[in-house]
């Protein structure tokens, strides 16, 4: 039967939210592979392509080094004396140390490459590294932090020839426990260990996380770490950290889901974590998000109990208790009619638990701005006031700013003046949906030929709506500092996927308070992140942190 009907429906709230751009000095955003001294009372770290060192809780960040090499990925020698790291510039890769106390820099290798997560052996003897080549890397279409065709390989810490272990094929993050001859490494297929030549090989963990939207099959974690004892074990699942018990070795690799663990298991983050490791010999859990620095012991962390187990004890306990229950219930209501119903309490984040210590890493540095005053002489102008087409114009800039658009005229003494005659100039374009995925992750390159390609056709300002890591924002920091040469590269960081399965608004406030608070940045981009109602916890959320949400909803996707 056909029929109308006056309908209103509110809809959602409108996430606009205008912000300024930033003028000031540039506040370092990442810290990468922050790793703490072995006695706990420094901690070093790369910042904007350089190595830094300073004292915990409360020291001021120092440069290590003195030169221009771009420098990646501190590694403490167990007596905390010296600190591995690698190089990069331009296709040149190498493997260093340095006296952790500042000094002259060892060179190890003899051959250039693309080194890659040093880490030193625990009797301090030799050094194990991935090493890749050069080609792989700078011809990947997308390079997510390894390089292809890497090889697992180790070098006395006083240097020498190389040594083999085993072609790398996707296993990375190699690390030790308290054995000094078995090597741990994350690979696709979990976490295992070998020896020096590569032998006698065991698994040990795969951690699982929930499905996302491309994969309906739970997702295996990012990287797990063992403790120093081999007792636990670190695993990075969906950007937040877990802690759990290993798993006793039984031949086949034991498989652990965070929804539903096989044994003791505790999520330790709400905000995230970018990186993670083991400190004080395993007595305490670290991690980092942006330019902030984790710590927990682990003697404060304490696990539910299974679920199972719980649930029925909760059951004997409510037998136990039906009887007493019946005979004080009508006491009971009345005293909760005369109670005040009890004022709700901020939830908190585990990262602001009373056992977590936050120290924030405090690296400022000063913002490229130009000075003087320039002009653009003898183009054709396009001004965007209307039709507007200029013959013979001038473009006036004057520090970092354009003052003036119009008929040639006189110009201040002092200004440089450019012959642009034969040319059209035009405003420069905003790319409001850019993808820049060209870019080297993890170990930071200088010439990003992404941006500069954009400059050349014109691309003035641009926002990356999905980063898949978080190196965007280090590359924007090196922008605005004049390191690099491009374009004003705002982005939204890696984006916000179904793989969080949010289950309460709460839970949505803590990733968005990663990006906003320690990422610095009000974009978001939600792609796919879950049912309606987790899409309206993401929406409420944004609302309430003020965050710019672009969205991707995709329906001809599964």
């Amino acid at each position: 039967i056909p029929f109308t009907a006056k309908v209103s429906q509110d809809l959602g709230p409108k996430l606009d939210f205008p912000q300024k751009v930033e003028q000031g000095p540039v506040k370092v955003r990442l810290i990468q592979d922050p790793v703490e001294s072995p006695d706990g009372k420094r901690l070093a770290f790369s910042a904007m392509t350089h190595l830094y060192t300073m004292d915990l809780p409360k020291g001021k960040a120092q440069r290590l080094t003195s030169g221009d090499a771009r420098e990646f990925q501190p590694a403490w020698s167990p007596d905390g004396t010296w600190i591995a790291y690698v190089t990069w510039n331009n296709g040149d890769g190498e493997l260093w140390k340095i006296p952790a106390s500042g000094g002259t820099p060892v060179h190890l290798s003899k051959t250039n490459g693309v080194y890659s997560n040093p880490v030193w052996s625990p009797d301090g003897a030799r050094i194990v590294f991935l090493r890749g080549n050069a080609y792989d890397r700078e011809n990947s279409e997308f390079d997510g932090g390894q390089t292809q065709n890497a090889d697992l390989m180790w070098i006395s810490s006083e240097g020498g020839e190389v040594n083999l272990i085993l072609p790398a094929r996707g296993a990375g993050a190699p690390h030790f426990t308290h054995e000094k001859d078995r090597i741990y490494v994350y690979t696709p297929q979990g976490l295992v260990s070998l020896r020096y030549d590569g032998t006698d090989r065991k698994a040990h963990l795969q951690v699982k996380g929930q499905g996302i939207y491309f994969a309906e099959e739970p997702v295996p974690a990012d990287d797990i770490q063992a403790s120093p004892d081999g007792q636990w074990a670190l695993a990075h699942v969906s950007n937040q950290l877990y802690l759990l018990a290993m798993p006793a070795a039984a031949g086949e690799m034991p498989t652990v889901m965070t929804n539903a663990p096989s044994v003791p298991l505790k999520k330790l983050t709400d905000i995230g974590a970018d990186y993670f490791g083991w400190a004080d010999d395993g007595k305490a859990i670290t991690w980092a998000v942006g330019a902030s620095y984790f710590r927990e012991p682990l003697s404060a962390i304490s696990f539910e109990p299974p679920k199972d187990e719980k649930k029925e004890g909760e059951k004997k306990d409510a037998e136990a208790k039906s009887e007493e229950k019946k005979d004080d219930s009508k006491q009971a209501a009345e005293a909760r009619k005369e109670e005040k119903p009890e004022e709700k309490k901020p939830e908190k984040f585990k990262e602001q638990e009373k056992n977590v210590q936050e120290i924030a890493v405090d690296l400022e540095m000063p913002r490229k701005t130009p000075k003087g005053t320039i002009v653009l002489r003898g183009a054709t102008v396009i001004t965007m006031k209307g039709d507007e087409v200029l013959k013979d114009a001038d473009i006036v800039i004057e520090n970092n700013r354009i003052t003036r658009v119009g008929a040639k005229g006189s110009v201040s003494a002092g200004a440089r003046i450019f012959d642009v005659r034969g040319k059209t100039i035009t405003p420069g374009f905003v790319d409001t949906h850019a993808h820049w995925f060209e870019i080297r992750r993890g170990i930071l390159d200088l010439q990003n030929w992404s941006f500069l390609a954009n400059l050349a056709y014109g691309v003035t300002a641009g926002t990356d709506v999905q980063t898949s890591k978080n190196d965007m924002f280090a590359y924007q920091d090196l922008v605005d500092t004049g390191a690099i040469i491009g374009l004003r590269a705002f982005s939204t960081g890696p984006g916000v996927f179904s793989d969080n399965n949010f289950q309460s608004e709460q839970e949505v406030k803590g990733v968005l308070t990663k990006y906003r608070d320690y990422y610095g940045t009000h974009n978001i981009k939600s792609y796919l992140v879950g049912n309606r109602k987790q899409r309206q916890f993401m929406v409420e959320a944004a609302k309430e942190l003020q965050m710019i949400t672009d969205y991707d909803v995709c329906p001809g996707e599964p």
